[in-house]
């Protein structure tokens, strides 16, 4: 029994020596970095801690380089009692007054101190030696490992410091900037005079300080008290010397008192810090897939459904997840390929932004609704996502697994046969167009039954699951009714198509697009497949809903011009923002004319 008291006692107090040792911290400074060979520098050993009870003076190391003029020591003790308890920190400052023996860049070596039986190493400090009679050197120098502006006003050494790193990526690579706050007296307030602007940039903030916190830190040997008061993710947007301009502070800086009347004084500074410069390279072509949209970092992807199983006509939930490191907002995630009998009805995106360690990145969601029409074994092929990976430099195409759908037969639907543009050929006026009865076809609203003052005595629960049903008839409703509902968003998914054939890398994919758009808009709106529209029979039914014949003739002109281009492009030279624009303006005024 005893023994174990023993053992228990001896982890105890190896416990409390491990959090003295912790508290402890021991550090070189000097009053100066340049010196002529005839003046002094001041090195101080600061030794902070709790506990340390007496702790001797370092000796002086052996050195030809510095020869020792005389010792001071200092000592302070802070005394806390918060909730009752007692805690007492000392400060012992061990002085040194050294003189250079020689120019150039001396060496102070570094200082070993032992504190409760551990010894505590200084860092070496780099003094420049200049000859005598040489200019007087400031007193301070710039105090930061990446050279930041320092600000003087009334003797007051202030300054900020703005890093950046790496300072050199491709577009879309996130640059990492730090805005720290270094002083050597006492401040009582920071504001933001002027934000830092991040011109070229998609910014994300990474962390930003919510109260004064310094730091005690020595710099260039030099002690002073820093904190760090913003982080932010820089991705820039194009190439080139990217410039970005610094915060400006107002520090509220207080005077000690200098006699017992005096209760000191405050003094508003403005302090800004340097500009910084990032050299941002274009993405290689080499290398480059066709899938590539912009995205750069490192990621991975997941796809599932729903439900394996589901008769004709109902709704299937086909989900693709892209999660890692990057501009994850900005990423984009192109629509799957489907099966010749699926339709997609719709998506829905989510995103998840966070910090990972200083890196920004999360996750985005995409839900697709698709909605098959015929019953039989289907499988959903994999869905393809490239990205440039900036650390690997290279890109990189990563893939969901193909996902097997058994299809039921539907309750009550009728089978449709899907073909493609190119298998459909018009001959004679064979092919006719199913003609509604009417020019439009009314959507019910769906609306409860009962009213809400109805529901006031139900259970919470019992309410939650009336809106759940109600959410579900409301879905049910929409796919039931689909055709009408992709009437009503023909021209919004034109516009969407026409915007990306802007951005297409060359002129055949911008008049792909710009096809694909067009017969795509008349097939949503005629409620038949897209791949199915001859244009001769569109023309009369638009006609039919009172589209003037010259409105259509325009798009005819268009579609000619299209396919003249795509297959002789060498001998056109098209304005791609002219014919765009001018394909927007034609849509939108058929759309005024049936909607």
């Amino acid at each position: 029994m005893l023994g174990n008291k023993l053992k228990i006692l001896s982890l105890l107090l190896f416990l409390s020596f491990t959090v003295l040792w912790a508290n402890v911290s021991v550090e070189a400074s000097v009053d100066r970095t340049t010196v002529s060979i005839d003046n002094n520098i001041t090195l101080t050993i600061t030794v902070s801690g709790e506990g340390m009870g007496s702790v001797s003076a370092p000796g002086f190391p052996a050195t030809n380089d510095w020869a020792l003029q005389g010792t001071s020591s200092s000592t302070s003790t802070n005394v806390q009692i918060v909730n009752g308890k007692f805690t007492s920190s000392k400060t012992i400052g061990f002085i040194y007054y050294i003189s250079p023996q020689k120019v150039g860049n001396l060496i102070i070596p570094s200082f070993t101190v032992n504190v409760k039986g551990r010894n505590y190493r200084t860092k070496p400090i780099t003094i420049q030696v200049l000859k005598s009679g040489s200019p007087k050197p400031s007193q301070r120098r710039t105090p930061s490992p990446t050279s930041p502006s320092q600000v003087k006003s009334n003797g007051k050494d202030l300054f900020i410091s703005s890093t950046s790193y790496p300072d050199t990526v491709y577009i879309g690579q996130q640059v990492t900037v730090d805005f720290s706050l270094y002083t050597n007296h006492n401040l009582v307030n920071v504001s933001f005079a002027k934000d830092a602007e991040l011109k070229n940039f998609w910014v994300e903030n990474l962390y930003e300080a919510q109260k004064l916190s310094f730091q005690p830190t020595t710099i260039h040997g030099v002690k002073y008290y820093g904190m760090l008061f913003r982080k932010v993710a820089a991705f820039p947007l194009s190439q080139g010397t990217l410039t970005i301009e610094p915060p400006e502070l107002t520090c509220t800086v207080r005077s000690a008192p200098r006699s017992f009347f005096d209760f000191g004084r405050r003094e508003n500074i403005n302090v800004r810090g340097r500009k910084i410069k990032v050299i941002v390279k274009p993405l290689p072509t080499k290398g480059k897939p066709a899938s590539f949209n912009g995205a750069v970092g490192k990621y991975s992807i997941s796809g599932k459904v729903d439900r394996p199983e589901l008769h004709a006509g109902e709704a299937l939930t086909f989900t693709v997840v892209i999660d890692g490191i990057g501009n994850i907002e900005e990423i984009s995630i192109p629509d799957p390929q489907l099966p010749p009998d699926f339709e997609l009805f719709d998506r829905k995106e989510t995103v998840d932004k966070k910090n990972k360690n200083g890196k920004w990145g999360g996750s985005k969601k995409v839900d697709f609704y698709l909605v098959p029409r015929n019953e039989g074994k289907y499988v959903i092929p994999p869905l393809k996502f490239a990205y440039f990976n900036p650390k690997m430099k290279k890109y990189i195409t990563i893939a969901t697994d193909s996902i097997e759908v058994d299809v039921l037969k539907g309750k009550g639907t009728a089978k449709y046969s899907a073909a493609g543009r190119s298998g459909i050929v018009s001959v004679g006026g064979d092919i006719q167009f199913i003609k509604p009865d009417v020019k439009e076809i009314p959507v019910a609203k769906f609306t409860l039954r009962w009213g809400i003052t109805f529901l006031w005595f139900l259970p919470i629960e019992l309410l939650l699951i009336l809106i759940a049903i109600s959410y579900r008839q409301r879905q049910e409703h929409l796919i039931s009714n689909w055709r009408t509902v992709k009437a009503s968003k023909a021209l919004k998914q034109a516009r969407k198509k026409l915007n990306s054939a802007k951005k297409a890398s060359n002129l055949h994919e911008t008049l792909g697009d710009v096809s694909d758009a067009i017969f795509g808009y008349i097939g949503d709106k005629l409620g038949t497949d897209p791949g199915a529209v001859i244009f001769d029979d569109a023309r009369i039914h638009l006609e039919e809903r009172s589209v003037p014949a010259d409105t259509v003739e325009k798009i005819k002109n268009i579609l000619d011009t299209v396919d003249s281009a795509r297959f002789a492009p060498s001998e056109f030279k098209i304005d791609v923002k002219k014919l765009v624009n001018e394909t927007k303006d034609i849509l939108t005024e058929i759309d005024r004319e049936i909607s």
